[in-house]
């Protein structure tokens, strides 16, 4: 391999195409098998190592190579920060010219049990078996996985006993994926269905999934609306009664509600970390924090909002989801913070009203969909903010807003990685830039 893409593949060359190599790293050779083709681009799956790099490591996971998860576990936590960030930087320097003014350390955290949220999918296999785990890294076949290590260990427990569950009364053809959270408090188990399931067979998962004092709760998906399962009422449960989840932020001693249809990060102990370092970076660069007014775009809950607040004079937080913004005033009311106001707006929507813009902004932190946020840079750059953090899930649409910034004024100043899915060549960055 004489190359990677920023997705982690190895790069190669075949009568004069670039070949993008999935499980094919740096130096090594490989026999692959070509699996599509896009004008000059050919993509394969490594079907054998005939040359091993001294780099790589036994994986932990007896799913390492066939499952679309954990795509990098051949290599160590340490080789695979130091491969994302040098990715981005690389990415940074080609398509927008430029390079930080300084590198941060990278967040990390532990290799395992770190996702106390996850999507399992349910599917026909290659041999047309209906079974529950995570998808191939090509195409939409399902491979069934019996333990997943990067699970937080209530979410394991959980995928153990549905296992047992669906094994012994017959109905995984009724569900289409599994939705899988655990908090401090509690867990849930998201059925998403696409046919009834007896309130009886539901009765007995709950019971299964609560035994030795544990608490779990089963939500229903059909049609798009979701349930709490109730047993003691019945199947479509009171919504009056459901439970909420806390999302605890340790760093700042702030936990908001949220429920099982609502965004979290899928590591909360990263989460936290990211942001106690965002909000510092913001307040870095403005001389009086307590008297200034920032804005917090894409604020969904209130992650970032409620911690700005403790900080900040004033912050705004604009959200598109109305629910979530009542979330999030809610969680403000409940925290006891009176500074921080949230509007649904959709920032990507160019003929929005914006009424919420104020001449007063002396910060901003954009934490947008992998999308990016390259709707509203205008009207950042047009209010000349004087520091914008920018917290971003997708190195490619972060770095064509870079460009952008860097074009209207603004300089990279600090840069740093965010490792919020271990063993996967997903990179989460953040960066402030500053106006020059």
């Amino acid at each position: 391999m004489e190359g990677l893409t920023n997705e982690g593949r190895g790069i190669a060359y075949f009568e004069g195409k670039t070949v993008f190599i999935r499980g094919a790293y740096l130096g090594e050779r490989a026999r692959v098998r070509f699996v599509r083709a896009d004008r000059n681009v050919l993509h394969a799956e490594t079907e054998s190592i005939l040359e091993l790099s001294p780099e790589r490591v036994e994986p932990f996971c007896q799913h390492s190579g066939q499952c679309g998860g954990c795509d990098w576990q051949y290599l160590s936590q340490d080789r695979q920060i130091e491969l994302k960030q040098q990715l981005v930087l690389e990415l940074l320097a080609k398509f927008a010219r430029c390079e930080p003014s300084q590198v941060l350390p990278p967040l990390m955290q532990s290799e395992r049990s770190y996702r106390y949220r996850a999507k399992l999918a349910v599917w026909n296999n290659a041999s047309g078996e209906r079974v529950l785990g995570f998808r191939e890294s090509e195409g939409k076949s399902v491979v069934a996985i019996e333990c997943c290590p990067v699970l937080s260990l209530g979410n394991q427990r959980s995928q153990t006993l549905l296992q047992q569950w669906l094994a012994s009364n017959k109905i995984i053809h009724r569900i289409d994926q599994v939705d899988l959270l655990e908090t401090k408090e509690r867990c849930a188990v998201v059925l998403t269905l696409n046919a009834n399931v007896d309130e009886s067979i539901l009765k007995r998962l709950h019971e299964l999934l609560n035994q030795e004092s544990h608490l779990v709760d089963i939500w229903l998906s059909r049609k798009s609306k979701i349930t709490y399962f109730n047993p003691v009422i019945s199947a479509e449960g009171d919504p009056d009664t459901s439970p909420s989840y806390l999302l605890s932020l340790d760093h700042l001693e702030l936990s908001l509600d949220f429920s099982p249809t609502d965004f979290i990060q899928a590591n909360q102990s990263l989460n936290s970390k990211m942001v106690h370092q965002a909000v510092n970076l913001l307040a870095s660069y403005v001389p009086n924090p307590k008297i200034a007014h920032v804005l917090d775009l894409f604020c969904g809950i209130g992650n970032f909002s409620l911690a700005l607040a403790r900080i900040f004079g004033a912050v705004t937080g604009v959200e598109l989801s109305d629910s979530m913004v009542e979330k999030a005033r809610a969680n403000a009311i409940k925290s006891g913070i009176e500074n921080a106001s949230f509007v649904a707006e959709n920032l990507q929507d160019n003929q929005a009203q914006r009424a919420w813009v104020s001449t007063d902004i002396q910060g901003v932190l954009l934490d947008p969909p992998r999308s990016g946020a390259k709707e509203i840079l205008p009207l950042i750059e047009k209010l000349k903010v004087p520091v914008l953090v920018y917290v971003s899930c997708n190195p490619v649409t972060f770095v064509r807003d870079a460009a952008y910034l860097l074009d209207h004024g603004y300089k990279l100043d600090k840069f740093g990685l965010i490792d919020m899915f271990t063993h996967t060549h997903h990179s989460e960055v953040m960066a402030s830039f500053v106006l020059a």
